[in-house]
């Protein structure tokens, strides 16, 4: 019996700290050193990435299993003629399907060093940054922000006239401002802009067979163009 009830304890504790570890998984990375010592290339991540000089470049460094369907579309509106980083998490053992995100492979974005990527935001001219957000206190569905202004305030309007079924809002999500200087996004020439997205967008992007995504992705194209 004895033996049987330290067995249970085991197990249980065995559970609990399982399970804490997968949901303690945001912000237990400090930096790219840590993420790459933590991590490996190839398995649990991987990079995509193309440039084109005097281009707009499309930024994801939460994507794949990271903030699902942010990858995919910065992949859309980069198509082959812009330039596009794109970081790809593949391990993801705290993934919330409800959320559509894991933390595992999350790293805070003006934390984000990796080297090819501060190599090709510092020859673009402008940057598009996309990520996702839980959206439960903020209640909104496309929150823009970043340092370019003028891009910004033009975004905001855009996906307001396109897609007024959803939320959208400029500098009114914190945390998730984009503003920090040393935010990836704001390391080109000309900054950037910031677009979280809240899980309903981000499941349309990935899972609806509609024209959303397409139509998502041409729209941002279209402003980021002129």
């Amino acid at each position: 019996m004895r033996g049987r009830m330290k067995l249970i304890l085991i197990i249980t504790i065995c559970f609990y700290s399982t399970f804490s570890i997968a949901k303690g998984q945001w912000g237990r990375l400090k930096s790219i050193v840590d993420l790459e010592r933590n991590s490996k290339r190839d398995k649990d991540y991987e990079i995509v990435s193309w440039y084109r000089p005097g281009k707009p470049m499309i930024i994801a460094v939460h994507g794949g299993n990271i903030e699902s369907g942010s990858g995919e579309l910065a992949e859309m509106v980069a198509g082959r003629d812009w330039s596009l980083y794109h970081f790809k998490g593949i391990t993801a053992p705290d993934y919330d399907g409800e959320i559509l995100q894991s933390g595992y492979m999350h790293l805070t974005s003006h934390k984000f060093s990796e080297p090819l990527a501060l190599e090709m935001t510092k020859k673009a001219p402008v940057c598009l940054s996309l990520h996702g957000f839980p959206a439960k206190k903020h209640k909104v569905d496309f929150c823009v922000g970043g340092k370019n202004e003028k891009l910004r305030k033009e975004i905001v309007k855009e996906l307001s006239k396109k897609f007024p079924r959803y939320k959208s809002c400029e500098l009114c999500c914190p945390p998730y401002l984009g503003m920090h200087d040393e935010n990836i996004v704001n390391r080109c020439k000309k900054f950037g802009v910031q677009i979280e997205m809240s899980p309903k967008v981000r499941r349309k992007i990935m899972f609806s067979s509609d024209y959303f995504s397409r139509d998502l992705g041409q729209t941002l194209r279209k402003v980021m163009y002129r």
